[in-house]
Order: C-alpha cells, then sequence, then structure tokens
C-alpha cells in the first residue's frame, strides 16, 4: 500500500498499489477506482484519482476529466492503459488530442458525477458499479431493471464517491450498512425491450452499441452520441402523457433528468420505438393523438409542432435535420395547419386547384359558395387544407369529362341528341355539386362518349355499300320535331340498324350511310323520343334549331330577320333561340325536305320554273295545314323521293 510520492501538482512517481485490481467488463472507471481504494483498504479515493494531475472537486469527474494520465493511473490501479482509457468519457465538443477509445457521453450534465446510484439487485450478483450507472436518463439499471438508489434507507446519507466503505455499503462511517431498498421498484414490463435497447446505445462495448444504431435510421446513427441522445428524449418528451409544459420538446436536460423515474423511463423507450420503425411509427402515432382529440384544435397542434421543430433547431449541424425533417414535413410550413390535417392527405388551397385543373380563382369561388368545404380553415394565406381524397375526386370527374356541346361536335350529331343517348343509358352524367358549379352545361363522361364511338367503329361496315343508301342526317328528314338521335344511334350500336363508313371518313356517325326505309317505316321512334325525360332546357343552338328546322344556317337568319324565329341570345361567339318556339315552328311548319318528300315541292323548282323564289316568302317551309289540304302557292312538280327508291312516308 505505498502511496508516497503521489503529489497534487501532477507529478507521479512509480509507486503501485499492493493489490492490483482487475476491471470487469461494464466497470465505470470511478467504480474501478472505488473498488480498487477499498481493496487496497485507503482512506479516501482522493488518493488515487490524485494521479489525473488536477484537483477534482468531486472524485466522480475523473471520468470526464482531460488530460495524458491513463498511464498513470493504470500503473498506480495495475491495469493497462488501455483498460482505463476505455472506461474514460470523451467530450465530443473539446476533443482530446491524447485521447483514445472511450465511452461517448451525449454531455457532461447527462452524467451522474457527484452521486453515487447503484442496483442492490445487481450488486448481489457482481460488486463492480456499471458505466450505464452514470447515465442520468437511466433511472432503473439495464441488468437487474431495478430502479437505482442514491441513498442510505437506515441513515438517509446521500452516497458519493469520496469514502471507501465499499460500492454497495453507506458513506456514513457510523452506518456503513449495505445499500438495499425498503421497497425495491422495477421498471415497468411493459418499457423492459425499449429501455434495454437504449441502454445498449451508452453501452462501454463498441460492438453493443453498433448492433443496437445498425436498427436506426442511417442519419440518426450516424449523428454523435450528444445528438442522439438529446434528439431522442426530445422527441419522446413529445408523446408521453403528463409531461410538464416546460419539458414537452425541451433541450434543457436537467429539467428532463428530474422528472419520476417512471416518467423519464417512458420518454426514453417512446423515443426509441419512434426511431425503431421510421418514419411510419411517428405519423401513426401522430395520427393517433388526432384521433383521441389531443390534437384536434389549432392550439394544441400548434403547441405540438413547435416542439417538433426543436428537433431541427438542435440538430442542424448533423444529417438528423434532413431525417426529422422529411419524417414529419407537416411541420415545416404553416405546421400546426398542416398537422392537424396530419390523419388525412391534404392540400392547401394552390395545390387542390392544380390538381383539380382549375385557376385559383374559380377554387377560391367554390370555397366562398361553400363547394368545397377545408378540414382545417386558417386566416393564414395557403393555410387552409383540403382533403386530397375529395380533391382528386373532383379532379378526376373534372379532367374525366367533357361539356355535352363538345361531346355533341365529337359525336358528329346535335346536342338534344346526346340527351337522347343519356336518356337512354348509353352516356352518363356527371353528377357533383362541384362540378355543376364549376360548369352550368352539363357535362358528360369521356369514357362513355368513347365507347360510343368504338362500339360505333366495331358494327360499322367497311365494305363497300349497296345501292339507295343515304346519309344518317339525310334519313332523319322523314321525321317532324325533334329527331330521334338517340334511339337510330342505339339500333345502330345493337346491330339492328346496318350502316356503313363512307369512304375517307372514320368516323361520322351523322355521315354514316343507312338504309332510309328502316327508318322511315319505324313512327314509333318519333313517339319514344318524345317521350324521353330531357333537361328542361329553354334554348337552342344554332345546329339544334337548323336540325330541327331541316334548314341551313342563311335560312334560318333569313327567318330571323323576317322575326318568324325569336333569338334568346346572341353574342359574337354563340348564338341560341327559344326552344319552345323552335318546337312550336316544327309542328306547324312543314320544311322545305318534307315538302318534297309529301309534294315533290322546292323552291328552286319554283324558281326556275316561273322567276318566284319561295324561299323570301316562306323560308322555313310551308304550313303543315296547307300542305296535307293541298293549299300550295305554286304548280305542284314531281320528283321521285329517294334515287332509284320509292317509299311510304307518313
Amino acid at each position: 500500500m505505498v502511496t508516497a510520492g503521489i503529489r497534487w501538482n501532477g507529478t507521479v512517481s512509480s509507486a503501485r498499489l499492493s493489490l492490483p485490481t482487475v476491471p470487469r467488463d461494464g466497470e465505470s472507471l470511478i467504480g474501478l477506482v472505488a473498488r480498487a481504494t477499498r481493496r487496497n483498504v485507503l482512506a479516501n479515493t482522493r488518493i488515487v484519482t490524485s494521479v489525473t494531475g488536477a484537483y477534482l472537486f468531486h472524485p466522480g469527474h475523473v471520468v470526464v476529466e482531460p488530460g495524458d494520465w491513463s498511464v498513470a493511473l493504470a500503473r498506480v490501479v495495475g491495469c493497462s492503459p488501455a483498460e482505463v482509457e476505455a472506461r474514460r468519457v470523451g467530450n465530443e465538443q473539446k476533443p482530446d488530442p491524447h485521447a483514445g477509445a472511450r465511452i461517448p457521453t451525449p454531455a457532461r450534465s447527462h452524467l451522474e458525477l457527484h452521486r453515487r446510484r447503484v442496483s442492490p439487485v445487481s450488486l448481489a450478483e457482481s460488486g463492480h458499479h456499471r458505466t450505464t450507472w452514470l447515465y442520468r436518463h437511466l433511472p432503473y439499471c439495464p441488468e437487474s431493471l431495478e430502479l437505482l438508489i442514491d441513498r442510505c434507507s437506515d441513515c438517509g446519507t446521500v452516497q458519493g464517491w469520496s469514502e471507501a466503505w465499499g460500492i454497495g455499503n453507506c458513506d456514513n462511517y457510523e452506518c456503513r450498512r449495505p445499500l438495499v431498498a425498503p421497497e425495491p421498484r422495477f421498471l415497468p414490463r411493459r418499457l423492459e425491450a425499449s429501455y434495454r435497447r437504449f441502454a445498449s446505445m451508452l453501452d462501454p462495448d463498441p460492438s453493443v452499441r453498433a448492433s443496437t444504431l445498425a436498427a436506426m435510421p442511417t442519419d440518426f446513427a450516424e449523428a454523435s452520441c450528444r445528438i442522439q441522445v438529446q434528439s431522442l428524449v426530445l422527441l419522446g418528451s413529445l408523446f408521453v402523457r403528463g409531461v410538464p409544459a416546460n419539458i414537452v420538446g425541451s433541450t434543457n436536460a436537467r429539467g428532463v433528468v428530474h422528472l419520476p423515474p417512471e416518467e423519464l423511463a417512458e420518454i426514453v423507450c417512446t423515443g426509441v420505438d419512434l426511431l425503431g420503425d421510421w418514419p411510419r411509427r411517428l405519423r401513426g402515432e401522430v395520427v393517433e393523438r388526432l384521433s383521441d382529440g389531443r390534437l384536434s384544435d389549432l392550439s394544441a397542434a400548434k403547441r405540438f409542432s413547435k416542439g417538433y421543430r426543436r428537433l431541427s433547431v438542435t440538430t442542424t449541424k448533423s444529417s438528423l435535420y434532413r431525417m426529422f425533417e422529411a419524417g414529419l414535413p407537416e411541420t415545416r410550413d404553416n405546421s400546426h395547419i398542416a398537422l392537424a390535417a396530419l390523419g388525412r392527405r391534404t392540400f392547401n388551397a394552390r395545390d387542390a386547384a392544380r390538381i383539380t385543373g382549375i385557376s385559383t380563382i374559380q377554387f377560391a369561388r367554390l370555397r366562398n359558395t361553400g363547394r368545397i368545404t377545408p378540414i382545417v380553415a386558417s386566416s393564414e394565406p395557403r393555410g387552409a387544407r383540403f382533403d386530397a381524397h375529395e380533391i382528386e375526386l373532383i379532379s378526376n370527374l373534372w379532367r374525366g369529362s367533357d361539356p355535352w356541346t363538345f361531346c355533341a361536335t365529337y359525336l358528329k350529331i346535335p346536342v338534344y341528341g346526346i340527351e337522347q343517348l343519356a336518356a337512354l343509358g348509353e352516356l352518363a352524367y356527371v353528377d357533383h355539386p362541384v362540378i355543376h358549379a364549376l360548369d352550368p352545361e352539363p357535362r358528360l363522361l369521356k369514357t362513355a362518349v368513347a365507347g360510343i364511338r368504338s362500339r360505333f367503329a366495331e358494327v360499322a361496315r367497311t365494305e363497300a355499300p349497296p345501292s339507295g343508301l343515304v346519309p344518317l342526317h339525310l334519313a332523319m328528314r322523314c321525321f317532324a320535331r325533334m329527331k330521334p338521335w338517340g334511339h337510330v344511334l342505339s339500333m345502330i350500336l345493337a346491330d339492328e340498324l346496318p350502316c356503313w363508313i363512307p369512304v375517307g371518313r372514320s368516323f361520322d356517325a351523322r355521315h354514316a350511310l343507312v338504309d332510309p326505309c328502316r327508318i322511315a317505316g319505324r313512327p314509333d321512334l318519333q313517339s319514344s323520343s318524345d317521350n324521353l325525360k330531357l333537361f328542361p332546357r329553354i334554348m337552342l343552338t344554332t345546329s339544334e334549331a337548323c336540325d330541327i328546322l331541316m334548314v341551313g344556317k342563311r335560312e334560318l337568319d333569313r327567318a330571323v330577320a323576317m322575326g318568324l324565329v325569336r333569338l334568346s341570345r346572341h353574342s359574337p361567339k354563340k348564338t341560341f333561340y327559344d326552344r319552345a318556339q323552335i318546337l312550336r315552328l316544327s309542328e306547324t311548319i312543314m320544311p322545305w325536305p318534307m315538302v318534297k318528300q309529301t309534294v315533290g315541292l322546292l323552291p328552286r323548282n319554283v324558281l326556275a320554273a316561273t322567276g318566284v323564289n319561295l324561299a323570301n316568302t316562306f323560308p322555313i317551309g310551308l304550313p303543315r295545314e296547307d300542305v296535307l289540304a293541298g293549299r300550295l302557292p305554286v304548280i305542284k312538280v314531281q320528283r321521285p323521293q329517294w334515287p332509284g327508291r320509292r317509299c311510304a312516308v307518313d
């Protein structure tokens, strides 16, 4: 027991302790010093720690004391310098140029160097002080899961590192009894696996630490130990119930480690669990908090987001910044708003308008009229969040449909023919309040319209047509009023009415060649068409009016100029006609094509024979009653109804 030559000025003699002390696995450096002091029956641990060359206010500070003194301490204790160096805690912020492989530490304030914390159950297995007992974030022993104690149950003395009565004995000279817990407390079983996983992150064995970090996200594993523990504890505090408001999301380690042991253990276990399945577990926990009401209002979401953003502040200089930002991007911009809607995928107003395919002005109008309601309202610019499923549904309906005027142009039939096809179930309307608000004109699904065209191409004949066929729009002139386009096209699609595609036309329902007698002999088509339930429109387009009255645009304009036809709305781009008046005219006036079929009279024949232009007086046709009664203004001209064919016309 030679201690002479050890001086406070840092000079050390070659003296050794009489009984060398062999370090044990997982033993802390101050624990090794205390055991060597007790083994050699020395009065105080300072006799050994003085070889560091500095005056230690607390002997426990030898764990973090810088300097090149590992060889001297190893010589005094009786072990190798590597074993001493491996038990020293490194300082990542101020690296020691003489340091070897040391134990990493989150921060010096995270270590309990003043009080000696022990687990009586673990000391009964092996009487040495574990390195993990130094970490203040580990209130329970990772081996026995017993709550660490630092006070004698008999005399109440707080245990330190100065006296040398044994690791498991009271420091009080008058007491010196073994340290025991009157009522041993153990870690809840539900936290055991996660707690041991966190403790292994601080294990003095590098291989154990590497094995644990391998299961963590790569960015987290590559960060420093100080940042790892700090971010893990901060993350866990956000999700544990009952944590004081000044502690939630706080980087103040002193405040966290003074929490009740079970609460502190639950914080670190929660942090480990969240990082174990990153980021799915994190987002699942946030959704759960939303469902149980803890983040249901914006104020709670704002507090949570503020705490989560501290992770980014804490880890700005590490790769963890990118990891945490990608794990919960809703906390980046307007965080409290996006977070409150995390249970569902959401879009802000600008993205919703872009995805839907409309302008932001149109989208704002929809929101102001209540057609679209945000799931999270906000007065901030672009702060409101809209349900992604609803926006995508509207986008699919809007982008997947066309106005019926476009569909009529696409199929080469009048708009009311589109109405008839929809009433017969061949086409489908888009029935959604948002679509109606965006476009007052009815819209039809593109897939249904494209299906009509593809089916038509399948049933239409492409070989040379027989003689006597006429274009479909001419065959339709045997019907008065609105032509039964829907029924006739349904017959064609069902292959009940053969048709041929003219040479040079890929698709054109209007000019498809059909047998006119197959249509003229079906008066039921007109009655069935009249009984269809169509839209209660008050206006007709120019093409519809021309189709119903069987006239051209020039004749229709002349009728408007003469006051026979009244305009409903006129603009440089579109002209609309009164529907009721057009239908009345179609019933009272027999169009010139039907006059020709009935009595063989055409204005151009009369003009050639007599020089009288009936089109100037009767631009649309003759009164139906006069034609049927035989009261004609000119000589009747006889001509066959169809070239080479003779058919009965009703």
